[in-house]
């Protein structure tokens, strides 16, 4: 994807210094901009307002006009102040009318470049994910009080991860996949949450639970679908990928005994389906989804789960003399991982999935990247849309105003579909005196 650093993406022209608003000139300008961007002529509606927000950020109101009073110690351009609106109200704000919160939670996102530059010039450069990861986190949970989910079961639509842990150099291909891979996951989750036969168990993660126990229940939702590509159950697809890596082993070790000549046989192949079809709002995607790599690594808790797959193979390849019939009986076990499975019935949904967001933390980078979840998984392309450098001194209001837009816009999204979600557990306090 073509980047664009976070001081490139400033507006075509400054509103103060000209009285013509020339818009036709000013879409021209943000279509010329948009054709940089991969996969931006298939964006979501969603999608297509973050871009415009973010490249008219300079020249329009994004924050309500009364917080002009705690920023009036922060250099940042009083045009981004603004009364609300029916048609141009402000893009950061509270719900709450907690404004003290609010403006509090923001200037913490501003202070945040000088908490890096710190650490930076004391040599600590690997605190610096730890961090930015720390300050989004309070950001993101600020507005989920603010919109008023923060104590319920959600589904989250927007992740903050670091990708470089150690703050060391990684292949930039690694890297990208890895972003994709969470970001695909998240989408995914969405798209299970609603789908009109959704799994019985889609709540259950009791077994995570166990391992993350300081992990909320919408944090552990991510984690338990972020494997489980379209197709699959939860419950069933570990056992799944465990089967069929077992029986390509069973059908390259029959095909050697056989006198099979050439390299063992692999399964990486894609398998074809129809595209999800939306309940309420139609969608004309048709794309295949991924099939699952059986190169994963699995526990082995389930060996008993899989022994009955290979039974018959093993039982039919002691009653035959012949190594080829081995062979060709452990094909046919097998034939299924290389031929297409029948189309299945497209997916109804009891209401369009949402675009989801991403920030992720490459040492003292945020990347903002979003997804259209709506989409079959692969057909739903991973946008990249801005690069924020937490170190850059010039760039301070900015990096914090964009994180918060994105969070916000997620936030705005989650209150719409907040009757969706139920209240989450309360965690009982025991007394020690009893």
């Amino acid at each position: 994807a073509t980047k664009k650093k976070d001081d490139e993406m400033s507006s075509p022209r400054d509103e103060a210094e000209t009285n013509d608003p020339s818009p036709i000139d000013d879409d021209d300008l943000l279509l010329e901009e948009k054709k940089r961007y991969p996969g931006a002529e298939t964006w979501a509606p969603d999608e297509e307002r973050l871009f415009t927000i973010l490249y008219f950020r300079q020249e329009r109101r994004l924050l309500p006009l009364q917080w002009h009073v705690d920023f009036r110690d922060i250099p940042i351009t009083p045009a981004i102040f603004a009364e609300g609106t029916a048609t141009d109200g402000p893009i950061v704000y509270a719900h709450s009318q907690k404004d003290f919160q609010a403006t509090s939670a923001l200037i913490r996102l501003i202070d945040l470049t000088s908490t890096i530059r710190a650490a930076l010039q004391r040599g600590k450069q690997n605190t610096a994910p730890a961090h930015i990861k720390r300050a989004l986190d309070r950001y993101v949970s600020w507005a989920a009080e603010d919109g008023g989910y923060l104590h319920l079961d959600y589904v989250p639509n927007l992740m903050v991860e670091v990708v470089d842990e150690e703050g060391v150099a990684e292949d930039e291909d690694q890297i990208t996949e890895e972003i994709e891979r969470r970001m695909r996951g998240l989408a995914r989750l969405q798209r299970r949450f609603f789908r009109i036969d959704r799994e019985v168990d889609f709540w259950d993660v009791d077994e995570l639970r166990a391992s993350y126990p300081d992990s909320s229940t919408s944090a552990l939702l991510v984690e338990k679908y972020m494997s489980t590509p379209d197709g699959e159950d939860s419950s069933t697809a570990k056992r799944s990928r465990k089967s069929r890596r077992k029986k390509v082993e069973t059908l390259n070790a029959a095909y050697k005994e056989g006198g099979g000549r050439g390299d063992s046989i692999s399964v990486s192949r894609r398998d074809q389906e129809d595209g999800a079809k939306i309940k309420s709002e139609p969608t004309d995607d048709d794309d295949g989804q991924d099939t699952p790599s059986p190169s994963e690594n699995d526990d082995d808790d389930d060996d008993d789960d899989e022994n009955s797959d290979d039974d018959d193979y093993h039982d039919n390849e002691s009653d035959t003399n012949n190594d080829n019939e081995g062979y060709d009986e452990a094909r046919s076990q097998a034939s299924h991982l290389f031929n297409p499975p029948p189309h299945r019935s497209p997916t109804s949904y009891i209401r369009r999935p949402p675009v989801v967001y991403g920030l992720f933390i490459i040492r003292t980078s945020v990347l903002l990247l979003t997804v259209d979840s709506s989409k079959d998984e692969s057909a739903a392309e991973v946008s990249f849309h801005v690069d924020l450098d937490f170190a850059d001194p010039h760039q301070s209001v900015w990096n914090a105003i964009t994180v918060a837009i994105a969070v916000c816009l997620a936030r705005d999204e989650l209150r719409i579909r907040i009757d969706d979600f139920d209240p989450g557990a309360v965690v009982e306090e025991s007394d020690p005196d009893v």
